[in-house]
């Protein structure tokens, strides 16, 4: 029997260590893709709960946006909800919270 160092290198059988030279059977292989499956189920979940909650601010905060318009909702720095006068107050670098 011949040394795998003086075979050629295109008849070196190339295995990880401490595998077996066999494949093993599919359902060896079941809990790595139930863990898989579970995974990507997870992600696909917090990906779907941060689109509802998108959609819930949108629903929720839309009259306020459409009444006074995104940029200025933004940009002004008066807030009186009683007259309707709503945007996001401007903080001066001498205030503090």
């Amino acid at each position: 029997m011949e040394s795998q160092s003086s075979l050629p290198a295109t008849e070196v059988a190339v295995r990880e260590p401490g595998r077996p030279e066999v494949d093993a059977p599919a359902s060896a292989n079941l809990p790595d893709r139930a863990w898989a499956v579970l995974l990507i189920a997870l992600g696909l979940s917090v990906l779907l709960v941060a689109g509802l909650i998108l959609a819930e601010l949108w629903r929720i905060g839309g009259p306020a946006l459409a009444h006074t318009g995104v940029k200025d909702f933004v940009t002004r720095t008066t807030w009186d909800p009683t007259r309707g006068t709503c945007s996001a107050p401007r903080r001066t670098s001498t205030e503090r919270w």
